[in-house]
């Protein structure tokens, strides 16, 4: 997944009201909130009622630094310009917060080029604006989706210690056995990307330390909490480094679907707490997948709509197998009574939705894309030439014969001639 310094950038982008745009950049101000509240006072009673209203708008104080070598004064001064003349919404693409609407309160300019250097700063002080038609941006998408992917790891958590019973003889071997299962899938259907010996060790660890939990504590007792902690550790590890949602998402999915079949069908006491198992392992899955939503490597909306689908059809999926399974155990006692994604089905709902959300807002800066068949041999270069436009030694038109080549993975003599009745996916 993307790190901090992937998702920042050191400049700052202000969009005035007239449609002007100016560029500077920044280092970094505080951003401050404060919560309404309303007190409600009553005769004869000391103290008094207070009401939560809800969060004020976010203030923001902007120091803008503009640095250009031969226009720095010009730049600050056509800035406070419309600072001081423009009146409305400034829409404001942040280093950190993505694109927001801020309405101007107050700004103070530094001008003082002989010791500064020729650096001219601008103290500004902004309150956000929630626009007519209000809509998140994809960095806080992102950070929406990620924030419940955790959350999903939370409930799901709860719902397999309260569901993972030892309390009968059968149950503490029917966990042991469904995890057991669970280990063995992990290690032939999830795959680490390439070069992540890094990650190895992480695995191995993570094994162990379930091993260990297996074995019993406390009255010989499995821990189920720290179990179920870490099995989502296990299968979600298998993320980290993955460059392609869709490849990424299908893997997962895939398990899953074998997890799934894996499950007991016999409605019998020691099968509830495996059933625990399979419920937890497909749930953390899911929100792996939900994770991979979020790490990019998608380069054309065709490929946004798979993964968009594939993480839906997954989550359909499980939920019915779960309902199924639950029928199974109707009309059961209520002891032994089965209630399918009874603490966690919001979440995963939640989840998949917020991390569909954001796979849609990036969709429309993407390409589209098409296959086109070889009619005859045709050189490398001058298919890309007669597809994206001229081919030379210029860094970005010499781009285009690479990604053509890396968009098919050619290699060897496809290198230098296409052959006829080739596939060749071009993005437009």
């Amino acid at each position: 997944m993307a790190d901090w310094q992937d998702r920042t950038r050191e400049s700052i982008t202000l969009i005035a009201p007239s449609g002007v745009e100016y560029e500077a950049k920044w280092s970094g101000n505080p951003i401050s909130m404060t919560n309404k509240t309303a007190t409600h006072q009553f005769p004869g009673l000391a103290g008094g009622k207070s009401q939560d209203l809800g969060m004020g708008p976010r203030q923001f104080e902007l120091t803008l630094f503009f640095n250009d070598e031969q226009n720095s004064d010009l730049d600050s001064t056509a800035f406070m310009e419309a600072y001081y003349q423009d009146t409305g919404d400034w829409s404001v693409i942040h280093p950190t917060k993505g694109q927001i609407t801020l309405i101007k309160i107050s700004a103070s300019e530094l001008v003082d080029p002989v010791n500064s250097g020729g650096l001219f700063a601008v103290t500004t002080s902004w309150v956000e604006q929630i626009r007519d038609t209000f809509e998140l941006t994809s960095v806080q998408l992102q950070a929406i989706a990620e924030n419940q992917s955790g959350n999903l790891n939370s409930s799901a958590q709860s719902q397999f210690v309260n569901n993972a019973k030892q309390d009968e003889p059968g149950q503490k071997q029917g966990i042991i056995t469904c995890i057991g299962k669970a280990l063995t899938k992990i290690k032939t259907q999830l795959a680490l990307v390439k070069g992540s010996l890094t990650l190895d060790p992480k695995i191995i660890s993570i094994g162990l330390s379930i091993t260990n939990t297996l074995n019993g504590g406390v009255d010989n007792l499995i821990d189920t909490e720290v179990l179920a902690s870490q099995m989502q550790q296990l299968i979600q590890a298998y993320g980290l480094g993955q460059t392609s949602s869709t490849t990424a998402i299908q893997m997962f999915s895939d398990f899953s679907s074998s997890i799934l079949d894996d499950a007991p069908t016999t409605p019998v006491t020691e099968n509830l707490s495996a059933i625990a198992v399979t419920e937890l392992v497909a749930t953390a899955a899911l929100t792996a997948s939900g994770q991979m939503a979020l790490i990019g490597g998608i380069t054309s909306r065709d490929q946004t709509i798979t993964a968009v689908q594939l993480l839906l059809d997954q989550f359909a999926e499980m939920t019915q197998r779960l309902d199924e399974i639950q029928t199974l155990f109707n009309g059961q006692p209520i002891d032994l009574a089965y209630f399918s994604q009874s603490d966690s089905y919001g979440d995963s709902l939640l989840m998949v939705s917020q991390a569909t959300r954001f796979l849609l807002r990036t969709l429309y800066g993407l390409p589209t894309q098409r296959t086109i068949i070889v009619k005859e041999p045709t050189a490398t270069i001058q298919f890309a030439k007669d597809q994206y436009g001229q081919i030379n030694t210029t860094d970005n038109q010499i781009g285009n014969y690479q990604t053509l080549v890396d968009s098919n993975e050619l290699c060897c003599d496809e290198l230098w001639i296409l052959p006829q009745g080739k596939e060749v996916l071009i993005y437009q």
